[in-house]
């Protein structure tokens, strides 16, 4: 049995090529003297079982941003299934390899040391977390939305996917901020196999789609884009930068392709101004990378 992050049981799932990944998110540390990667790998075998990967900050630091990458190339299919924060310190990612030959899965915190607070009656702000989950549908796109409460903004998001029980599965296009208070995320569905199975009166469980939200105060957040062409079976990096001044709260990831060939294979973090999101295209399309700045 494998648990949602709201806490639901559910029953064993063929994961196909569930692609889902976490928000490169963050809280920033107003005053923090760096902001330095914790890395988690992780082989994963070429048997279709699902892996995991924890990445922890040090002792005495808070995360601050997530990412990760897989070995995702025309050789090796290491596609990640659910990226999301499980404490104020540790990020978990899952992923699965649908080819015969073994790739990695790497999760990464991104950790900084709070400010000091001048008062010490003062308690840290905490997080509040918010779960949005859908089953995954029977038309083209399965759309999820997890919305903080009024007063906070999106500082930290995450989500995690299952695909159906047949083995179809979702593709992710898009992640991305529907406004300060709302991360939503899309996916290609895996309607055919649901509908074809659907008319024949066979049971089908079509698996689920979360967005997860930590919510909290922070600054007023700008989004600044950058895109690129991708194809041809080969990777792409597309890198988006906070402008002078500005400091990276979130970075978001969307992909205009309407078919099942771009695969996310890489969110990352660079420096305090940067997010960079990276695919494997099979097909001609244009992905683009989001960088939310306060």
């Amino acid at each position: 049995m494998r648990t949602r992050i709201d806490g639901a049981r559910v029953g064993p799932t063929a994961i196909g090529l569930v692609t889902i990944a976490m928000l490169v998110a963050g809280a920033a540390f107003a005053g923090a003297a760096s902001v330095g990667p914790t890395s988690s790998t992780v082989t994963v075998a070429g048997d279709g079982t699902p892996n995991l990967a924890t990445a922890t900050c040090p002792t005495g630091e808070k995360l601050v941003s997530a990412g990760f990458a897989t070995t995702t190339n025309n050789d090796v299919g290491v596609l990640v299934t659910g990226m999301f924060p499980l404490s104020s310190r540790k990020v978990r990612a899952e992923a699965v390899n649908l080819s015969d030959i073994p790739g990695v899965l790497k999760a990464t915190a991104y950790c900084a040391k709070p400010p000091r607070r001048k008062s010490k009656k003062k308690a840290a702000p905490k997080l509040k977390r918010i779960v949005g989950t859908v089953a995954n549908t029977t038309v083209l796109v399965t759309t999820v939305q997890a919305r903080c409460p009024a007063g906070t903004s999106v500082r930290i998001g995450g989500f995690q996917a299952v695909g159906a029980s047949d083995g179809r599965y979702a593709i992710l296009k898009s992640m991305k901020l529907k406004s300060s208070r709302s991360v939503v995320v899309k996916a290609l569905s895996p309607e055919a196999t649901l509908v074809r199975n659907s008319a024949r009166g066979l049971p089908v469980d079509p698996g689920f789609l979360s967005a997860i939200a930590l919510c909290g105060k922070g600054p007023k957040l700008t989004a600044v884009t950058r895109s690129a062409p991708a194809g041809g079976g080969t990777a792409t990096g597309v890198t988006a930068r906070c402008p002078q001044g500005k400091s990276l709260a979130f970075g978001g990831f969307t992909d205009i392709d309407p078919l099942a060939g771009t695969y996310l294979s890489k969110l990352s973090r660079g420096g305090y101004r940067s997010a960079t999101a990276r695919v494997f295209s099979f097909t001609d399309s244009t992905p683009t990378s989001i960088a939310y700045c306060g």
